[in-house]
Order: C-alpha cells, then structure tokens, then sequence
C-alpha cells in the first residue's frame, strides 16, 4: 500500500523469497530421498514419497509456526511474517501429496470408499498403542487446506479479519494433530525414542519461543492508569515520542498507538485492520502509518487508509500541556479526523531500519539477518532430517518383480486357500499363493474356472501370469489382469495331489497379517502401520496369515488360518488382523505350508505390553486364557 495507489505486483523481494523457499524444499526432499536410497535401499517408491513429503511437510510446519513469534521478538524476521503466505500454501501443497498418496497405499483399491476406510478399517481408538493415527493426518490436512484456500485477502474481508484470524489460529490444532499422528506413527512401527525426542524439541523450541513472544509484547505496551482528573489520561512526556514512530499504551484492554509525525501527536487504535496486527510498532512512510507485518497504511490524522482502500482505525483525542501529553481513552467512530496536536519541540528520529515486504530493496541490516536465518534454517533442517531418517527401521529383504509379469504352469487347488502346486527349478513340488490386483482375492477367477470346466480344478494342468511377489523363501503371485491372466488351461494325464498331514492341535503366538503387503508388496510389510490396510485386504478376500515367531528377527513360522469346516473366516478374523493374539486350533501340513483349522472363537487377544510385533518371543505368554 502506499499514499498513492500502486498495486503490488510479484516484486523483487517476493521472487527472491519464491526462490530460497523452493531451494530449501528442494533440499530437504533431496536430502531425505538421498539417505532413505542410501540407507534402505530396499524402499518402494510409495514409501519413499511418502516419507519425503512427509517429513518435508512437518518441517515446513515448524517453521511457520515459529516466524510468528520470532517476528514479535525482533522485527528483522518480518520479511519472512510478509510472506508467510506463500510457505503456507506450499506446506499444504506437500502434505498433500503425502496424505493423498498414504490414502490410495492403504485405503485405496479395496472393496470400500477410501475415506470410509480411512476411518472404519482402525477402529481401536481406545488403545494407545493401536490407535488410528492416519485419521489424525487426514484432519489436520483437512484444516490446513481450509486454510490454504482461506488465505487470500478476499476471504480475510469476506469472514471479517477477527473471525478470519479466529479460524486460522486452528492451525495449532492441526499442529497438535500432525504431532501425535506422526508419534503415534513411530511407536507403532519405528525407533520411538529418537523420533520423540525430535518432536518434542520441536514442539518446546514453538511453544518457548510463543512465550517469550508474549512478554516481549507485554513489554512493548505501557499500561497507563494515571488520571488527571478528567476524561484524559496521562500517557507521558512530548519528549518521549521518536519522530515517525509510536509508543504504544493500554487502557481498559483498549491499546492505543500514539504516533509522532512531523513533531504532531496523533492517536489511532493500534489494531489493524487487516490481521490485528500491531500498527503502533510500524513506522510512517511517505505520511502514512504502516503496519510492520504486511504493509497496510493508515492516515494518522484521521485513521483512514489511502484511496482506493477502505480500511479505517478508530481515532482518539489528545492534549498536551506543560510538557505531558494527555489522551482521551475514549475512541471516535473509525475514520473519524482529528487534529494533530502540536509539541514544543522536535524530536529526534528514530534511526533502526524498518522494512515492509513491497519495498524493492531491504536495508543491508535486514539482508545480513536474513541470510543468516536462512542458513540457519537450512543446516537445523539437514540436520534433524538426517537423524531422523537415520533412526527409522529397517526393512525386510522382500521382493515385488513390479511391471514384470511371470508364468507359472501347475495345478490349482482350493484348500486352505487358492494356490497353485508347481514343480519348482530344484526339482520340489512347490505351491505359490494367489492374489489379485488391489486388495482382492481370487474367488472371481476361480468362479470363472469352475463355470467354464466341469470337474474338479485339480484334473487340469493351468498355466497363470502374474507378478511375482517373494519373502523369506517363500513365493505369492500377483493375477494383475483378472481372468486374462489365466494363459491355459490342459487336462491333466497325472494323478497329482495335495500332501495333507495332521500334527495334532496347537496353541500359537503370533501376529494376523495381510499377506500379500507382508511378504512383498509394501515395506516393511508388518507392524501397526499396515494395519487399516490389512483389514482392507482380508475384508477383500486375501486370506489371512498367522505371522509367529520363536526367537527376535531369526526364525518366522507362517500359518494359512481357517476354519474346521474349511470354509472362508476372512469376516471372523478381521477384527484381530494386526493384533498380537494367541490361537488354538488343529495343525496341519499341506504340501510345503502349515494350516491351522480353528474355531473363531478361539482367538485370544494378548494385551501384555511387552509383547507386540511379530519380532519377539512368545514362550512367556499367559495361557490362561485357554
């Protein structure tokens, strides 16, 4: 804004800006996709943008959250409050592309509407440990890009600047949110200590610096309850008022700015009326007020913006006499002109710079400042990006052939659950696990060979595309084309079976998994993270897998769970999927895979605390509960 009207363009100062802000960003995303190549090479693309925005996005969101108050401590960071926009809008933008990209991972290409997934597939809100933390997320986005559109000047006038500034103070909800989300995220998959540590300096270095914010504004405002015996109130010495500048003085929770320009006092509301911010700690410009935090300027005399702006502060009356300047707590109506009152002597200037974003050129103080603030930001977030990705764990050495497609010829059986017994490279009868694309079983394709060949499935030789999918010698296989995928079908000229052998009954200790994202699809493929997205799976028709464990990280055992009847308990067992359970039931071999047929309602949650994952021992586990 200016006296005469000349709309502010795309200048200088705002490119510049544009530029370092990109820089920083990319950065940060180079340097987290970097050391998470480095040192996981075995990430998936998914996951990699997924934690590169992720990351980047709760790093952009501290810094927003801390220029407020670094602006109110030292007015050489407003140049950073002027622009706060623009990181604003593109920390939306990045988190955006995490939670839309986490939406489809786990919720999207299921038998359900993502978002209902999003919040019916986790329904353990009363647990600490198994909490849905991804609905944490998507709220907080949900404010953030409420605030995002919201930010131009037009919504600002539209709601009116208090409800305005009342509705964007939600971004420190959403912080709130995003901090547990990401917490809760990590203490249900990752190293928790480390990654609580750097949330937490986070969080205290916004919350201490908000507070000293807050007594240096306290400072800054002189509480004034002398009277004179009249309606006036005495605010101070004429020879207090620096030339162009303002002391700023409360009364009765009305804060008035008192502005010296040309050696004439004039009073006006010291709250602008664009975001509330604080006028009386700007300066006068070329005759007008100017707000320090985005350049909104005000007639003193009179409150009113210049033409064509329609702003206007509420004016006061002031008397000096003998020296003492005197001030009318009571306000006129905004725009209301009152003459300057007049001082017997001029004062001195203020000589510290002061800076509003339009400007063309910032005064060398400012640019030194900005350039070390820059680069302070720039190595703090190296830093603490690299740390935490460093303190992330690992991931298991799975293998998805994504985009190549592999034929397997053998024979098709349905029991325990849809798998296809091949004669592998050594010479052994091997059976390989199907799956569809999505989070979907293969019922439809076996609809379709029972509609199409009379007789049992197992009297034909069938020969099926797909991807291969491999973890811990063991081999699943992807049907990506639906009934397409089925290359042939032969009759079969030899008596081959399944080799069924009964162990007796069992009680097991383990984990329910989705085994088409454990044994390679995702990474890592286990622990609560993947828990709304195995829920959607087996709720898909993927049949469910009990994950035990013997000794931490050495021997797995891998369980195909049905029932005594062998028919499907994909709608019993979802409620236990990802969930540390103990399991009574008959213990078969079938080919090179263990069965357990069970009844549903033998299968015991264990809430012991010490024991979750599938990476412990679960010799110690109580069996009361049989």
């Amino acid at each position: 804004m200016g006296a005469e009207y000349v709309t502010v363009q795309w200048n200088r100062q705002k490119k510049r800006y544009d530029l370092i802000l990109g820089l920083f960003i990319a950065l940060i995303i180079g340097t987290s996709a970097a050391l998470n190549i480095i040192f996981f090479p075995e990430i998936t693309f998914e996951t990699l943008i997924i934690r590169v925005f992720g990351i980047t996005a709760i790093v952009l969101l501290h810094i927003i959250l801390s220029i407020g108050p670094l602006s109110r401590i030292s007015r050489y960071f407003m140049v950073l409050l002027y622009n706060r926009r623009h990181m604003g809008v593109t920390m939306f933008v990045v988190a955006a592309i995490h939670g839309l990209l986490s939406l489809m991972q786990f919720h999207s290409f299921g038998n359900i509407n993502p978002i209902k997934s999003l919040f019916i597939s986790n329904m353990h809100y009363g647990s600490y440990v198994l909490f849905p933390f991804q609905t944490l997320g998507f709220m907080a986005l949900i404010i953030i890009a409420f605030m995002a559109a919201t930010g131009h000047d037009f919504w600002l006038k539209t709601l009116t600047p208090s409800t305005w500034t009342r509705l964007h103070k939600l971004v420190y909800l959403a912080y709130i949110m995003l901090l547990f989300h990401v917490l809760l995220g990590s203490v249900q998959n990752e190293s928790i200590y480390p990654m609580s540590a750097i949330l937490g300096s986070g969080a205290l270095v916004i919350g201490l610096l908000h507070i000293v914010a807050y007594f240096q504004n306290i400072q800054n405002i002189k509480k004034i309850n002398v009277s004179s015996g009249s309606s006036f109130i005495v605010v101070g010495k004429i020879s207090d008022f620096p030339l162009e500048r303002a002391i700023i003085f409360e009364h009765s929770n009305q804060k008035i700015a008192i502005f010296n320009h040309e050696n004439k006092l004039s009073a006006v509301s010291n709250v602008c009326r664009h975001q509330g911010g604080p006028v009386g700690e700007g300066k006068i410009i070329e005759g007008c007020i100017t707000c320090p935090w985005h350049g909104y300027q005000y007639y003193p005399h009179n409150g009113c913006s210049p033409p064509p702006f329609e702003e206007k502060l509420e004016t006061y009356q002031l008397n000096v006499t003998n020296g003492i300047v005197y001030v009318d707590p009571n306000p006129f109506q905004a725009g209301t002109p009152v003459e300057p009152v007049s001082m017997e002597i001029k004062n001195t200037p203020d000589e510290e710079d002061f800076y509003v974003g339009w400007e063309e050129k910032s005064p060398k103080k400012y640019l030194k400042t900005s350039i070390v603030m820059v680069l302070f930001f720039f190595a703090s977030s190296f830093s603490l990006v690299s740390l935490w990705i460093l303190s992330q764990n690992g991931f298991v050495d799975s293998y998805f052939d994504y985009g190549r497609q592999t034929e397997f010829t053998g024979v098709l059986y349905e029991y325990p659950a849809p798998m296809l017994q091949v004669i592998n490279e050594n010479g052994r009868l091997q059976s390989i696990p199907l799956v569809n694309l999505g989070k979907f079983g293969v019922q439809d394709i076996m609809n379709y060979l029972h509609n199409k060949y009379e007789g049992p499935l197992n009297e034909f030789n069938i020969t099926l595309k797909g991807t291969r999918i491999q973890y811990d010698g063991r081999t699943w296989l992807e049907l990506t084309d639906g009934v397409d995928a089925i290359v042939r079908v032969i009759k079969n000229s030899d008596s081959r079976s399944q080799v069924i052998t009964t162990k007796g009954e069992k009680i097991l200790y383990g984990e329910i998994v989705d085994p088409k994202c454990f044994f390679g699809v995702m990474k890592p493929g286990f622990g609560k993270v993947h828990l709304s997205c195995a829920v959607r799976c087996i709720s898909g028709g993927i049949p469910p897998i009990l994950v035990t464990s013997n000794n931490a990280d050495s021997y797995r055992n891998y369980y195909f769970m049905t029932v005594t009847d062998r028919e499907k308990i994909n709608n019993d067992i979802v409620q236990y999927v990802g969930m540390l359970v103990a399991v009574k039931g008959e213990f078969l071999k079938v080919d090179d895979w263990n069965v357990l047929e069970i009844n549903p309602v033998d299968i015991n949650i264990i809430t012991s605390p010490a024991l979750s994952g599938t990476n412990l021992v679960f010799q110690n586990c109580n069996l009361a509960t049989f």
